[in-house]
């Protein structure tokens, strides 16, 4: 009996029509070296026709898989998973996913894959009695935009650096708050994620952090209405998030710069959200469009160095980062986390 790709090849002769086979990997060639796939055979034996690169992350490394397939009718194509998501991102808002297949359609995929945006229309949910689900005007644009990146341009986005752990079970990914390295399997875990990162209170050594950013921002000003930088701050464990007089007292003390250029003092900002999602309690920052330069990539570096006058305060600080650009206004955590927001002047609102 035939077995993989022999045994597909055998029933498309015997319909008379292509079936092509699909794999979902892990988002770079190490993490699927770490769980034992073997690409770069897969590749040369021809055993698949299109890869799905990731699981639940932002940061998929196309090019290197690109380089492998160069030369083959093989299909790229990076995956978000809304459901078992980048920590802090589950089930996320329109500028989200903007912002992550903006940065991916840089690296010239193929197209882009989603994985557990599943809700039904309205009208099917009636045809089975079923509510209409809240989320579905997200999804349907979600569908409608991502497929091509000029559909992308000149609308509100978030683009963040990402969190290792959490977003599924403890037994399948360890949490923020409990890390330990999930030997066991490299996919799903974002274990390469760089934050919570720790932040010397002393000054003495900065957070670096690199955040994508797929907009030409610079060379468009005359379009943004907005563009802020925000941090999620967290005490001892980075699920401790930080807000009211301590991130006052914060925002006091830390500096932050991008592309080595010092940015304002931020102001703390609380946004909604839903119940269980603990990133509601913000350091934000307004951001001059020209200091994003115009590159696929502009880094952010966050630092905490005392100003004058002003207490240390403790070492034990640690941070997330999330950067936003949005057409007009715009959201995100003693663990960083960084968003950064652009939009343009006629944002559509959902």
């Amino acid at each position: 009996m035939s077995h993989g790709p022999w045994a597909l090849l055998e029933i498309e002769r015997q319909r008379g029509r292509p079936l092509l086979l699909a794999a979902r990997v892990p988002e770079n060639l190490p993490g699927c070296h770490f769980d034992g796939l073997d690409l770069e055979a897969w590749i040369d034996e021809f055993l698949i026709d299109i890869l799905v690169l990731g699981t639940r992350t932002a940061k998929v490394d196309i090019a290197a898989f690109r380089r492998l397939a160069r030369g083959t009718p093989i299909k790229l194509y990076p995956s978000w998973d809304n459901h078992h998501s980048s920590d802090g991102y589950r089930e996320t808002d329109l500028e989200i996913w903007r912002g992550v297949c903006a940065n991916w359609w840089r690296q010239n995929p193929d197209g882009m894959h989603t994985f557990n945006l599943m809700l039904p229309s309205p009208q099917a949910a009636q045809n089975s009695g079923a509510r209409p689900p809240p989320g579905w005007p997200t999804q349907r644009r979600v569908f409608a935009e991502i497929g091509n990146p000029e559909t992308l341009k000149f609308k509100d986005k978030v683009f963040f650096v990402e969190r290792r752990g959490g977003g599924h079970a403890q037994p399948v990914v360890p949490a923020p708050d409990n890390w330990h390295t999930p030997r066991h399997m490299y996919f799903q875990s974002n274990m390469q994620a760089p934050l919570p990162t720790p932040l010397d209170a002393a000054g003495g050594t900065d957070a670096l952090l690199r955040l994508e950013v797929a907009d030409e921002v610079s060379s468009a000003a005359e379009k943004i209405a907005a563009l802020t930088l925000r941090l999620a701050i967290s005490a001892e464990v980075p699920t401790a998030l930080c807000s009211g007089t301590e991130l006052e007292q914060i925002a006091s003390l830390i500096e932050l710069r991008i592309n080595n250029i010092l940015l304002g003092t931020p102001r703390p900002e609380t946004v909604s959200a839903p119940q269980d999602d603990i990133f509601k309690h913000w350091l934000a920052v307004a951001v001059a469009p020209p200091i994003l330069q115009s590159a696929p990539i502009s880094s952010a570096r966050a630092c905490v160095n005392p100003r004058p006058q002003a207490a240390a305060g403790s070492a034990s600080k640690s941070s997330n980062c999330t950067s936003a650009i949005n057409s007009r206004p715009a959201e995100q955590p003693r663990w960083i986390r960084e968003e950064a927001r652009c939009g343009n002047p006629h944002r559509m609102r959902l």
